[in-house]
């Protein structure tokens, strides 16, 4: 899974195999140590009854209904959601292979 974060957006980019893995087991999660122990943890979680973000103690957490996850699962759609959270754009997708290599 990739994380991108620019001025008042997040963006996750889920592999297919975090796809899978979050419909097998409802979430799905990386991180990223700093150093002095400091870790970022990052993810998507299928719950809840509508898309929510929350931040707290080095996580980022992002809460997508799962009814919309496992109908997105088994579709060609690129988007799961694209939501404007109090000011802060929240979008997960697929991350697609590259079409054309990179020079």
């Amino acid at each position: 899974m990739k994380l991108r974060i620019t001025r008042d957006s997040l963006r996750l980019r889920l592999s297919a195999r975090d796809v899978s893995a979050l419909m097998q087991a409802g979430s799905v999660a990386e991180s990223v140590q700093f150093p002095g122990e400091n870790i970022l943890s990052y993810g998507v979680e299928a719950a809840g009854d509508h898309v929510g973000a929350r931040y707290s103690r080095g996580q980022i957490r992002v809460r997508v209904p799962a009814s919309l996850v496992n109908t997105w699962a088994v579709s060609e759609d690129v988007v799961l959601c694209n939501s404007i959270l109090d000011g802060t754009r929240v979008v997960v997708e697929r991350d697609l292979p590259c079409r054309h290599p990179r020079q």
